[in-house]
């Protein structure tokens, strides 16, 4: 299963294996999906791709589990400045943005 849309936050990301629990905005659904797998670079504000499939853990309940991602770059103006200003690029910062 393919889904897209926007990083709302960071639950937590390994810094050993870049491990990491997010919450992603799904454009398809509608609604904010948690998604756990192995995501280097990934940081608030960044729209991806992911490729994987639902699970239930036992403790969270529901989560989709990737098994591939690509980033994809902004297509509007908020979400441009919201990638621009998350503190990836040094200098740039929401204000610049």
């Amino acid at each position: 299963m393919e889904l897209s849309g926007e990083i709302l936050g960071i639950i937590y990301q390994s810094e050993l294996n870049s491990y990491t629990i997010a919450e992603m905005y799904v454009d398809e659904l509608e609604r904010v999906e948690t998604i756990v797998g192995y995501l280097p670079f990934i940081v608030e504000g960044d729209n991806i791709k992911v490729i994987g499939k639902f699970v239930e853990h036992k403790e969270y309940g529901e989560q989709f589990k990737v098994d591939t991602f690509e980033k994809i770059m902004p297509k509007t103006l908020d979400a441009l400045e919201r990638y621009l200003g998350n503190g990836t690029i040094k200098g740039v910062g929401p204000a610049t943005a």
